[in-house]
């Protein structure tokens, strides 16, 4: 198995959890695959999503036969999603699978860019929700109650309130040694970005947004990704 490969395609398939509230419920790995059957807390639906690391095809592409024997092996299993991570695909295979409306991802495809700037404007405002609750203990309802911003001129600390640096105007505070406004909280200044992006339909920008404030949150709750259980050892682990 390309341990490489299999990382990759482990980062995409737990950041498509993470921007759809999918669980773990259950994990299984071998040589040939890794299994994921996951669920949202709101609804019965069972996902699997199955991860394909390796196959005999040239740059371990899968093939539509290999497409087949997936789906001949999971027929018998009561899955309402099928969700597939491979390096890369053939035409024969993606048609076969879009026939199947199974969903596929290669390690070439952003997961961010399946969604539209709505979709990751949304996804910003919530997680700068949970992190607003759990670094200040509440959501603010104005922006008069959140203190990550102000207003109020500070001393510039590019400059130490000089003006100048090196020998020359400061260029952020273009010499008046002070910032007239500034972030205290870096989830305020992702949040007003995607404000400012979302206005102008920027979707490439609100991905960024989006990377950024989910790295914030993962480190914020402290979460052991399940991707290093899956690349110690062979087997099950169960949610």
């Amino acid at each position: 198995m390309s341990e490489k490969t299999a990382t990759i395609l482990m980062k995409k398939a737990e950041l498509l959890m993470e921007l759809r509230d999918y669980n773990v419920e259950k994990l299984q790995k071998s040589q040939a695959k890794i299994d994921v059957t996951a669920s949202k807390p709101d609804s019965e639906e069972t996902v699997l999503m199955r991860i394909i690391p390796k196959s005999n095809l040239t740059n371990n592409t899968i093939g539509v036969d290999h497409v087949r024997q997936m789906k001949t092996s999971i027929e018998e299993e009561d899955f309402d999603k099928v969700i597939v991570f491979g390096n890369r695909f053939t035409s024969a295979a993606q048609k076969e699978l879009r026939d199947e409306d199974i969903e596929f991802f290669s390690t070439k495809l952003k997961i961010v860019s399946t969604l539209d700037t709505q979709e990751l404007y949304a996804k910003v405002i919530d997680c700068a929700d949970e992190l607003c609750q759990i670094q200040c203990g509440h959501i603010p309802q104005s922006e008069a109650e959140c203190k990550g911003y102000s207003d109020t001129p500070v001393q510039c600390t590019f400059c130490d309130g000089s003006g100048r640096k090196q020998g020359r105007r400061c260029p952020v505070c273009f010499g008046t040694g002070l910032r007239q406004t500034h972030y205290s909280c870096i989830v305020r200044l992702i949040s007003d970005n995607a404000d400012f992006h979302f206005e102008r339909g920027w979707a490439r920008l609100l991905q960024n947004d989006l990377y950024a404030i989910l790295e914030l949150l993962s480190a914020a709750n402290s979460k052991q990704p399940w991707i290093t259980t899956t690349i110690e050892g062979d087997g099950e682990v169960t949610g």
